[in-house]
């Protein structure tokens, strides 16, 4: 028996990812995500579009607050500014003339 293999349009496919179908033309003729191409015409099978999904995936962003500061290096003090404050310099023609 021969296995056969069901694909999907460019509009298909972009409908399961979230993206349209000019978007997934684009990106398979930049080569920047898997496809298939019979002759001229552009397909994703369905492991083209889970891998298309998972490389788009974002990973979760953990708060500041709940990650430990790195080991060695010395917090400021509670009353201390945290950033110095920074003083301009005068104009070169008024340094050089003195």
């Amino acid at each position: 028996m021969s296995e056969t293999t069901v694909t999907h349009s460019p509009a298909e496919a972009g409908e399961m990812v979230g993206k349209g179908e000019n978007w997934m033309k684009t990106k398979a003729r930049q080569r920047l995500i898997p496809h298939t191409r019979v002759g001229r015409t552009i397909r994703f099978s369905s492991s083209d579009v889970a891998e298309i999904i998972r490389m788009f995936r974002q990973p979760a962003q953990v708060p500041a607050h709940l990650v430990p500061s790195a080991p060695g290096r010395a917090k400021p003090p509670s009353g201390a500014p945290a950033v110095r404050q920074l003083q301009s310099r005068p104009p070169k023609r008024l340094r050089d003339s003195a």
